[in-house]
Formats: structure tokens, sequence, C-alpha cells
């Protein structure tokens, strides 16, 4: 409620409703917003911030008949004192001031809906690194197809050091894409040249021939 001055003249009592669209965070202070236990142990039974999956079932891309979380379901068991249900869903014990925040007539998730996932930990050092883990995996860690395959990247890298655009992420490797600690903003260059293996003539060959 406010008192509006506004183009010379006075407006007694208007009521703001302020839109908002979502709350930008990382992954801790997205869960740190939504009452969410910041831990992600294997003894957490719920590790997601916007529906109830069990932690066991987490990895499973078709687990999707598990109720979203949203303001009335977490509130209701605050007023009831249900700790049990609030544990089962791994939510803290309070009322979060974000319940009175609305972000939309589409759902009615509140800030569980409107914590988006970020390019950091999702994406770059979440996706981006799985996915290369798990090529090396099936090559075999300590294999010679692996070495071979990574030798391909090294030499890769060294052509695109020699281009001229500025858009593209780091490109060179000097271990190749296999071996090092790479930061989260390399790792975007990473797939690019993990990619162009894939495809190029001697990656091709290498994958479906000489392995």
């Amino acid at each position: 409620m406010w008192n509006l001055h506004y183009r010379g003249n006075h407006y007694l009592v208007v009521e703001f409703v302020p839109f908002i669209l979502f709350v930008k965070g990382d992954t801790q202070e997205h869960d740190k917003h939504c009452g969410k236990y910041t831990s992600r142990g294997k003894n957490v039974q719920n590790l997601c911030r916007y529906c109830c999956v069990p932690n066991d079932d987490t990895d499973d891309p078709k687990a999707s008949n598990f109720a979203r979380k949203s303001p009335r379901m977490v509130q209701e068991l605050v007023n009831v004192g249900d700790l049990e249900g609030m544990k089962a869903i791994s939510q803290q014990y309070f009322t979060s001031c974000w319940y009175k925040v609305r972000f939309g007539q589409h759902n009615d998730y509140g800030i569980h809906g409107a914590c988006p996932l970020e390019v950091l930990h999702w994406l770059q050092i979440g996706k981006y690194e799985y996915v290369c883990d798990m090529f090396f995996d099936q090559l075999g860690q300590s294999s010679a197809l692996a070495e071979e395959f990574n030798a391909i990247a090294r030499a890769l890298g060294k052509l695109f050091k020699r281009q001229s655009d500025r858009d593209l992420p780091r490109l060179n490797f000097t271990k190749g894409i296999r071996r090092g600690k790479l930061m989260a903003h390399e790792m975007s260059g990473m797939m690019v040249v993990l990619v162009t293996c894939l495809r190029c003539t001697k990656g091709r060959r290498l994958l479906l021939n000489e392995s």
C-alpha cells in the first residue's frame, strides 16, 4: 500500500502489485529461496526443488508422476506441524517470505517454479562434463582408443587456435579434452572440439573401423 504522488496529483492508499518474472541465482541460492535442504547427500529423501520425486528416482527421465511443489503444499504442512511430511520432501520447517509473491497466473508453483536452471552448474560443469566423462568411459579410460581420440582433439585444438573469430570459446587444449582440470567457461569449447572429433574423417574412421 502506498501514497502516490504522480504528475502533480496525490493518490491516497494505492495498492502496488509488483510483477516478478523469476529469481536469478545459482543452485544453492535457489534451494534456499525455496526453503529446500541444501544438502544433496545419499540420505536426503528429495533432491528436487521443483517436485517431490524421491532421491532414488531422480536419475529417471521418465519419472513424471510426482506432485509439483507449491507454496500451498508446503504451507499446509507447516500449518499442521507435519515435520515428517516436510522431511519427506526435504523442506525446511518455516514459512518463506516468497510465498507472498505472485509470479504469474499460469500456475501456482510460486517460487518453486521461478528458479530456473543456471548455466554454470547445470550445463557447463554439469551436463557438458558428464557427457565427456561418459564418452571416455565407453572408450575405456586407459585404452589406446581413448589416447588416440584425445590426440585428435589436441591436433584440432592447434588448428582452431589459428581462427580469428573472437565469439568462439577457447578451443585449444594442450592436454586434449580428456586430461587436466577445465574451468567452467572452457566446457563449451571442449564440447565443440568433441563434436568436431566425432565428425572429422579421422575421428569417424577411428571409432567405426580401427576400434
